[in-house]
């Protein structure tokens, strides 16, 4: 068969564009196996240890915002960035060492997962702020301040805070609680004691910061050192 000079043209550019687009179609469908290999190993995600997973998990996994409502009808859970106002709050309304705003900023944020609320509707009427004891001590959650609203004390609220918080956090390796408290806050001492029978743990007093630790210019009283473990779940 003669072509003249336009059919042979239209045929090069048919065959061009034939490789341009039917071939590399079959060479993706038909590739061999060594580059399915390495495109599976490119595309995978990267295989992580154990450790990794739970980390990823507690980190990754959506915080609820109440995860414990009581039959009274108190809510306890993880505490908001618009929860940090109200429990300023409720320490400027008591006699509790009144720490700045921004550090309840901060335990709303930063250390939520550590940290409780307690509300009554849409009202704060409790909380804690709390941390893992950094480095030294990883299974340890050290209390730094509770709080409970002037109409609610004496109803044991601090104790089941304590116990709320401590339940949620043995699922992540915690099995030890801390904190200091002075020898006049019967309030406190009856609260983690009462922490500690509910979870069958036991209980310890040592001496920690001494009243000479403190400034002259801000006097303060003497804080021994609870803790408290190791600790039981409560079901």
């Amino acid at each position: 068969v003669l072509y003249n000079s336009k059919q042979k043209m239209a045929a090069r550019n048919g065959v061009s564009l034939l490789r341009r687009s039917i071939l590399p179609l079959a060479g993706r469908s038909c590739r061999p196996l060594s580059a399915l290999a390495t495109a599976q190993k490119h595309l995978a995600p990267p295989c992580r240890s154990v450790t990794d997973v739970r980390v990823a998990s507690r980190l990754d996994a959506p915080k609820a915002c109440f995860s414990t409502v009581s039959d009274d009808g108190l809510k306890f859970g993880k505490p908001e960035l618009g929860d940090a106002k109200d429990m300023w709050a409720i320490v400027k309304n008591t006699t509790l060492d009144n720490n700045s705003p921004y550090c309840y900023l901060l335990f709303a944020t930063h250390f939520k997962n550590t940290s409780l609320v307690c509300k009554e509707g849409d009202k704060t009427v409790g909380f804690i702020i709390a941390y893992i004891v950094p480095d030294q001590k990883p299974d340890t959650l050290f209390v730094w301040q509770i709080g409970v609203a002037n109409g609610m004390q004496g109803r044991g609220l601090g104790k089941r805070m304590l116990s709320t918080l401590m339940n949620r956090v043995i699922g992540d390796g915690v099995e030890h609680m801390q904190a200091t408290v002075t020898k006049d806050n019967v309030a406190s001492r009856k609260a983690f004691q009462g922490m500690a029978k509910a979870h069958d743990a036991n209980f310890e007093v040592s001496s920690f910061f001494k009243a000479e630790h403190f400034p002259p210019s801000v006097p303060h009283d003497s804080e021994d050192l609870f803790t408290i473990g190791p600790c039981k779940p409560l079901h």
